[in-house]
């Protein structure tokens, strides 16, 4: 399903990374290329720590940004990544909140915490 929104989510107040452990990924949730479409994906990972009110072991989904591009098409399941999430500057307001994203989001139904990732690196 596609969905077409401008969300209301948790920031923090500046950029943050931490450690997560990414579940349920298939590549099916890759969309397009960002072009003239700003697409972005929604996946979900469990805490590997504490990070403010959120818990160790609880699931978070995280909208990505123009995955492709991010190279989503390498990611795998059950590893573990360091997530950095955008922060509540001004700047990342303006890019989380205004752009117009099409967001896949396959978890629509399901009440986690929801961020927006900027960067994901594998833990080797």
């Amino acid at each position: 399903m596609i969905l077409l929104f401008i969300p209301t989510l948790m920031f923090c107040k500046t950029s943050e990374s931490f450690k997560v452990k990414l579940i349920d990924y298939s590549t099916d949730k890759i969309p397009a290329d960002c072009g003239v479409i700003a697409w972005a994906t929604t996946l979900k990972f469990e805490l590997l720590e504490n990070v403010d009110d959120l818990k160790k072991g609880q699931n978070i989904l995280v909208i990505i940004t123009c995955p492709r591009e991010l190279g989503m098409e390498n990611y795998l399941n059950n590893h573990q990544y360091e997530l950095t999430i955008y922060g509540n500057s001004i700047e990342d307001r303006k890019l989380t909140e205004e752009y117009p994203w099409t967001i896949i989001n396959k978890y629509e139904n399901e009440n986690f915490p929801r961020l927006w990732g900027k960067e994901l690196k594998i833990i080797k």
